[in-house]
């Protein structure tokens, strides 16, 4: 059997709802204005409220740009939408929240948040992923992840506690009750809104103690003992262990997209940090 694996890519920055326009939306500029020559004008002043001429034709241009028909409807709609949020900030203005100081911190991360993703989506596309570097990134996930050419995978759930009498007990109650309904309770790990469920696990992401305390068998099972690990108590319940080859790259190449994707936004951020540092002379 061949498992296909991929280590989770935690990217710097998560692309916002609204930021989905490409760098190159430019390009479109004269067949949107073309087509919104042949569509009636829209009175942005509705019930007294000036609407902002330049959001109203950009959300237009947005719109058309991913693939929407202009028509009278679609400027309709989005004028009748761009209403509702003055409305709705005209109250957040009268609560006071554009005032409060938390709330305008955040406001200004989100814009940074913008620029910063489409400055990212310009250097991506100026450094394209190249089967080169996806080839790379599999030699490093196979030597990671499989050592000895064999992939080896615990399905595992736990139970974090901070008192070992405690872990003892539940451990004591799980012959009896169920495993996901003692994590439910009593769990402090993220983990114990699913009963505790971690799924599939490489045993080489596995700490020392968990990795010994593992049956080399495939039975289902709850470890005899709890496992101290930080300051914490450990339970481990095993459901299932499989072992298998990794996939060729063949099978994984697109699989590694996001990885290789992280590895180039952090190298483009170490080249503005070392450029920061040469310009100011400093070591």
């Amino acid at each position: 059997m061949k498992l296909f694996f991929l280590l989770a890519s935690l990217f710097l920055f998560q692309p916002l709802a609204f930021a989905q326009t490409t760098v190159d939306a430019n390009s479109k500029a004269a067949e949107v204005t073309n087509q919104a020559a042949q569509v009636p004008a829209i009175d942005l002043l509705l019930h007294g409220m000036i609407l902002d001429k330049e959001v109203f034709e950009y959300r237009v241009r947005s719109a058309i740009q991913n693939g929407q028909e202009d028509s009278l409807e679609l400027r309709l709609a989005i004028r009748d939408e761009l209403y509702n949020r003055a409305l709705l900030m005209e109250q957040a203005k009268s609560a006071g929240l554009t005032k409060d100081k938390g709330v305008k911190l955040l406001a200004q991360e989100t814009q940074e948040n913008v620029y910063i993703d489409l400055l990212l989506q310009e250097y991506l596309k100026n450094h394209p992923i190249t089967d080169a570097m996806l080839k790379t990134e599999y030699d490093r996930q196979v030597k990671e992840l499989s050592p000895n050419g064999v992939i080896v995978e615990y399905h595992l759930a736990n139970i974090v506690v901070s008192d070992e009498k405690l872990a003892k007990e539940l451990i004591q109650k799980a012959k009896t009750i169920s495993f996901a309904q003692l994590a439910k309770e009593n769990s402090m790990d993220p983990s114990a809104s699913r009963g505790g469920d971690l799924g599939w696990v490489n045993m080489v992401q596995l700490t020392p103690a968990v990795k010994a305390a593992l049956p080399s068998n495939n039975h289902q099972q709850v470890i005899k003992t709890p496992i101290q690990i930080g300051k914490n108590w450990h339970i481990i319940k095993v459901f299932e262990r499989r072992e298998g080859k990794p996939g060729n790259f063949a099978e994984t190449k697109e699989r590694l997209k996001p990885a290789v994707t992280q590895r180039l936004r952090q190298e483009y951020i170490e080249e503005l940090r070392q450029k920061r540092i040469q310009a100011r002379n400093e070591k």
